[in-house]
């Protein structure tokens, strides 16, 4: 993966993730890294933030950040942590992983 294709779907990620409810602020201060050629700082942030802020991703955000992490050469502990924002992914209390919902 190039590095035009790798900051550009880190760009649709931070797009959705956007539309997700990630702050203005943060979305500024990934979309500026990535414009100053520091896109696997980026993507660390993206999903530090989505993961603090317990916004729910979808599977193709998770996939794309996934991908580009892989290539980059970034910890992939920075995605696989986005995996417990699954809305769908029920705990072991049988809530939902973000808000709390029971799961019936």
């Amino acid at each position: 993966m190039d590095f035009d294709e790798i900051t550009g779907r880190l760009m649709a990620c931070l797009t959705e993730a956007e539309v997700l409810g990630l702050p203005q602020f943060d979305v500024d201060n990934v979309r500026d890294l990535i414009s100053h050629g520091e896109p696997g700082v980026a993507l660390e942030n993206l999903c530090t933030q989505l993961y603090e802020l317990s916004i729910p991703v979808t599977a193709g955000v998770r996939e794309n950040v996934a991908a580009v992490g892989a290539a980059m050469n970034v910890d992939q502990h920075y995605w696989t942590i986005l995996e417990e924002l699954d809305p769908a992914r029920p705990r072991a209390d049988g809530a939902r992983t973000v808000d709390d919902t029971p799961l019936r």
